[in-house]
Order: C-alpha cells, then sequence, then structure tokens
C-alpha cells in the first residue's frame, strides 16, 4: 500500500508538471490527438512498395507557428540523453508524417520525468533524408532477416525495462 501511495503522488506530480508546462507554452492548436496510421514501407534500394506496412500512433499534431509538429509523449526515470533522442522511432514518424501529408512537420519529444520533482524535458529533433533511408535499410534488413528464419536479440540500454527481457535471456 505504501509503494502504490508513492506510485499515486509520483504520477500526480508528473501530471501537474506536464499540466504547469503546457499551459506557460504557446499551442495554435491542436490538429490530432492519439492518430492512427498504416503507411506503405518503400524499399530503400528499389523504392518498390513492401508487402508489410509500418503501423503506428502518433501521439498528438500540434500546430505550432503555423506548422505542424509531430509530438511523441514519454515518461521516464531522467532526462533523455542524445543516444535515446537518435532511436530510430522518430524516423518512423518522420517517414509516417511525410507519408501522411505532413510534409514539413516538425518532430518533438516531450518527455517527463519521474523524479521526486519532475521536470518535463522538451526536444525538437530533425530527421533527413540519410536518417529516412537509414530506417528503411534496417526495415528491411530485418523483414530480410526473419524471412530467412533469423532472429538475433539486440541489447541496448531498454533491455533493463523490456517486457520481453526474460525470453530474450532465455535465447542465449
Amino acid at each position: 500500500d505504501a509503494d502504490w501511495a508513492e506510485r499515486l503522488a509520483t504520477g500526480l506530480k508528473m501530471v501537474s508538471a506536464f499540466r504547469s508546462h503546457f499551459s506557460s507554452v504557446q499551442q495554435a492548436g491542436v490538429l490530432e490527438v492519439e492518430m492512427p496510421f498504416i503507411v506503405d514501407l518503400h524499399h530503400p534500394e528499389t523504392g518498390v512498395v513492401m508487402d508489410e506496412k509500418l503501423v503506428g500512433v502518433i501521439d498528438a499534431v500540434l500546430l505550432e507557428e503555423q506548422r505542424p509538429v509531430v509530438t511523441e509523449l514519454k515518461t521516464a526515470a531522467k532526462r533523455y540523453s542524445a543516444d535515446q533522442l537518435a532511436d530510430i522511432q522518430v524516423s518512423a514518424y518522420a517517414y509516417a508524417a511525410e507519408q501522411l501529408g505532413f510534409t514539413d512537420a516538425a518532430l518533438k519529444y516531450v518527455i517527463v520525468t519521474k523524479a521526486k520533482a519532475p521536470v518535463v524535458q522538451e526536444e525538437f529533433l530533425r530527421r533527413d533524408d540519410r536518417d529516412l533511408a537509414d530506417m528503411l535499410h534496417t526495415v528491411a534488413g530485418v523483414l530480410k532477416s526473419i524471412d530467412a528464419g533469423v532472429s538475433f536479440p539486440i541489447r541496448s540500454w531498454q533491455c533493463r525495462s523490456c517486457e520481453f527481457q526474460r525470453t530474450c535471456s532465455s535465447k542465449r
């Protein structure tokens, strides 16, 4: 019960920090919330549409200074590092946004920390054609490996909190 009360108190502080942050930020509007998408994937070398689709949900598309901003909301124990901000997920969202017609969209992560005094970290991110090509090469390579029956774990900082850690570790 004490653990539950502590988590509830932390959650309430996080929500309060989030609300305070956004009450001070000028927002011109909200274009989309929890926007599901299914977009074609184009092979990075041939340009041919692959059988598989990129499927996901964009947390929010905001309108800031007359420009759409694809916004991903995160919670984390502490502020994101540069390595965490370089995540391929941002490239996937940039690719999806482009396919959905948001060709000039900005990309932003909003991270609320789970600290005793939560902090809101807001990071505008950039992805260029090379980043999108890299994401498509990664997707094509993973799909090729799956088709070949190859499956191997890729270790990263995210392993510590991954729900598949036990299954993945048992395949060593």
